[in-house]
Protein backbone atom coordinates (compact mmCIF):
# COMPACT_ATOMS: atom_id res chain seq x y z
CA UNK A 1 0.00 0.00 0.00
CA UNK A 2 2.78 2.37 0.86
CA UNK A 3 4.66 1.40 -2.32
CA UNK A 4 0.92 1.89 -4.20
CA UNK A 5 0.38 5.62 -2.38
CA UNK A 6 4.41 6.82 -3.89
CA UNK A 7 3.15 5.66 -7.03
CA UNK A 8 0.42 7.66 -7.11
CA UNK A 9 2.74 10.65 -6.07
CA UNK A 10 4.98 10.05 -8.38
CA UNK A 11 2.30 9.82 -11.10
CA UNK A 12 1.01 13.22 -10.11
CA UNK A 13 4.37 14.50 -9.62
CA UNK A 14 5.39 13.87 -13.49
CA UNK A 15 1.73 14.92 -14.78
CA UNK A 16 2.32 18.38 -12.40
CA UNK A 17 5.63 18.56 -13.76
CA UNK A 18 4.97 18.03 -17.66
CA UNK A 19 1.92 20.92 -16.95
CA UNK A 20 4.50 23.03 -15.61
CA UNK A 21 6.96 22.59 -18.65
CA UNK A 22 3.94 23.09 -20.59
CA UNK A 23 2.74 26.47 -19.02
CA UNK A 24 6.64 27.54 -19.24
CA UNK A 25 6.28 26.90 -22.69
CA UNK A 26 3.60 28.87 -23.56
CA UNK A 27 4.53 31.88 -21.31
CA UNK A 28 7.97 31.93 -22.92
CA UNK A 29 6.02 32.47 -26.58
CA UNK A 30 3.73 35.04 -24.80
CA UNK A 31 6.95 37.02 -23.92
CA UNK A 32 8.03 36.37 -27.48
CA UNK A 33 4.84 37.42 -28.95
CA UNK A 34 4.77 40.40 -26.84
CA UNK A 35 8.09 41.68 -27.66
CA UNK A 36 7.48 40.90 -31.11
CA UNK A 37 4.28 44.07 -30.94
CA UNK A 38 6.26 45.83 -28.88
CA UNK A 39 8.89 46.22 -31.73
CA UNK A 40 6.13 46.59 -34.13
CA UNK A 41 4.67 49.22 -32.37
CA UNK A 42 7.99 51.19 -31.80
CA UNK A 43 8.52 51.13 -35.74
CA UNK A 44 4.62 51.98 -35.69
CA UNK A 45 5.33 55.16 -33.52
CA UNK A 46 8.36 56.37 -35.45
CA UNK A 47 6.81 55.96 -38.50
CA UNK A 48 4.13 57.80 -37.75
CA UNK A 49 6.04 60.35 -35.54
CA UNK A 50 6.43 62.82 -38.63
CA UNK A 51 3.01 62.87 -39.45
CA UNK A 52 1.48 63.01 -35.70
CA UNK A 53 3.88 66.19 -35.34
CA UNK A 54 2.47 67.41 -38.44
CA UNK A 55 -0.95 67.06 -37.46
CA UNK A 56 -0.44 68.52 -34.26
CA UNK A 57 1.16 71.80 -35.38
CA UNK A 58 -1.72 72.35 -37.84
CA UNK A 59 -4.42 71.55 -35.53
CA UNK A 60 -5.93 75.04 -34.55
CA UNK A 61 -5.82 76.15 -37.84
CA UNK A 62 -7.70 72.51 -38.96
CA UNK A 63 -10.34 73.04 -36.12
CA UNK A 64 -11.23 75.94 -37.20
CA UNK A 65 -13.56 74.70 -39.92
CA UNK A 66 -14.99 71.19 -38.66
CA UNK A 67 -18.49 70.77 -40.55
CA UNK A 68 -19.50 71.93 -44.19
CA UNK A 69 -22.16 74.66 -42.93
CA UNK A 70 -19.32 76.06 -40.55
CA UNK A 71 -17.27 76.34 -44.13
CA UNK A 72 -19.66 78.19 -45.88
CA UNK A 73 -20.80 80.59 -43.64
CA UNK A 74 -16.70 81.45 -42.72
CA UNK A 75 -16.48 82.26 -46.45
CA UNK A 76 -19.61 84.08 -46.93
CA UNK A 77 -19.30 86.14 -43.96
CA UNK A 78 -15.20 87.13 -44.86
CA UNK A 79 -16.26 87.85 -48.36
CA UNK A 80 -19.11 90.53 -46.89
CA UNK A 81 -16.92 91.76 -44.24
CA UNK A 82 -14.22 92.27 -46.98
CA UNK A 83 -16.36 95.21 -48.74
CA UNK A 84 -17.11 93.09 -51.75
CA UNK A 85 -19.84 92.77 -54.06
CA UNK A 86 -20.86 88.68 -54.39
CA UNK A 87 -21.39 88.12 -58.15
CA UNK A 88 -22.35 84.45 -57.36
CA UNK A 89 -21.06 81.77 -55.22
CA UNK A 90 -21.89 77.75 -55.24
CA UNK A 91 -20.54 75.35 -52.47
CA UNK A 92 -20.10 72.04 -52.52
CA UNK A 93 -19.45 69.10 -50.66
CA UNK A 94 -16.44 66.53 -51.88
CA UNK A 95 -15.87 63.28 -50.45
CA UNK A 96 -11.90 62.59 -50.27
CA UNK A 97 -10.78 59.50 -50.59
CA UNK A 98 -8.59 59.58 -47.62
CA UNK A 99 -9.11 58.60 -43.70
CA UNK A 100 -7.40 61.80 -42.26
CA UNK A 101 -9.30 64.19 -44.50
CA UNK A 102 -12.51 62.88 -45.39
CA UNK A 103 -14.50 65.67 -46.79
CA UNK A 104 -13.41 69.09 -48.56
CA UNK A 105 -16.01 71.86 -48.84
CA UNK A 106 -15.30 73.79 -52.06
CA UNK A 107 -16.28 77.35 -52.57
CA UNK A 108 -16.69 78.80 -56.27
CA UNK A 109 -16.95 82.39 -55.69
CA UNK A 110 -16.95 85.45 -58.18
CA UNK A 111 -16.96 88.59 -56.48
CA UNK A 112 -15.94 92.54 -57.79
CA UNK A 113 -14.58 95.37 -55.54
CA UNK A 114 -11.61 97.84 -55.19
CA UNK A 115 -8.13 96.14 -56.84
CA UNK A 116 -6.30 96.61 -53.35
CA UNK A 117 -9.25 95.67 -51.53
CA UNK A 118 -9.85 92.52 -52.71
CA UNK A 119 -6.12 91.39 -53.10
CA UNK A 120 -5.86 92.17 -49.32
CA UNK A 121 -8.69 89.96 -49.28
CA UNK A 122 -7.37 86.85 -50.55
CA UNK A 123 -4.21 87.29 -48.16
CA UNK A 124 -6.61 87.61 -45.38
CA UNK A 125 -8.09 84.07 -46.45
CA UNK A 126 -4.65 82.61 -46.99
CA UNK A 127 -3.00 83.40 -43.45
CA UNK A 128 -6.30 83.15 -41.31
CA UNK A 129 -7.32 79.71 -43.25
CA UNK A 130 -3.77 77.99 -43.67
CA UNK A 131 -5.02 74.93 -44.27
CA UNK A 132 -7.25 76.29 -47.43
CA UNK A 133 -6.54 75.96 -51.16
CA UNK A 134 -6.74 77.87 -53.92
CA UNK A 135 -7.32 75.91 -56.83
CA UNK A 136 -7.92 78.26 -59.37
CA UNK A 137 -7.85 81.62 -59.45
CA UNK A 138 -8.78 84.49 -62.17
CA UNK A 139 -8.47 88.17 -62.13
CA UNK A 140 -9.78 90.35 -64.74
CA UNK A 141 -10.92 94.19 -64.84
CA UNK A 142 -14.23 95.11 -63.45
CA UNK A 143 -17.13 97.40 -64.56
CA UNK A 144 -15.44 100.59 -62.75
CA UNK A 145 -12.08 102.34 -62.57
CA UNK A 146 -10.24 100.62 -59.78
CA UNK A 147 -12.10 97.61 -59.82
CA UNK A 148 -11.86 93.54 -60.44
CA UNK A 149 -13.60 90.76 -60.62
CA UNK A 150 -11.92 87.70 -59.28
CA UNK A 151 -13.23 84.15 -60.03
CA UNK A 152 -11.78 81.50 -57.46
CA UNK A 153 -12.18 78.07 -56.43
CA UNK A 154 -11.24 77.98 -52.93
CA UNK A 155 -10.83 74.00 -50.91
CA UNK A 156 -11.63 73.97 -47.35
CA UNK A 157 -10.49 70.41 -45.53
CA UNK A 158 -12.46 69.07 -42.77
CA UNK A 159 -10.64 66.55 -40.97
CA UNK A 160 -11.73 63.82 -38.97
CA UNK A 161 -11.92 65.54 -35.44
CA UNK A 162 -10.26 62.28 -33.33
CA UNK A 163 -6.96 62.45 -35.26
CA UNK A 164 -6.65 66.25 -34.22
CA UNK A 165 -4.90 66.78 -30.80
CA UNK A 166 -7.20 68.16 -27.85
CA UNK A 167 -6.38 72.03 -27.10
Amino acid sequence: MFVQGVLQSQKRLAKVNKELAAAQSTARGVELSLKNERTSLAQIQKNSATMLEFLNSWSDALRKIETPEAGELNIASRVKQGGLITLSQRFESISAKNDTIPQIIRAHLTFEGDYVKTLNWLGRVEADLPSSRVTNLRIVRGETGNDVRMSLVLDLPLVKKDILATP
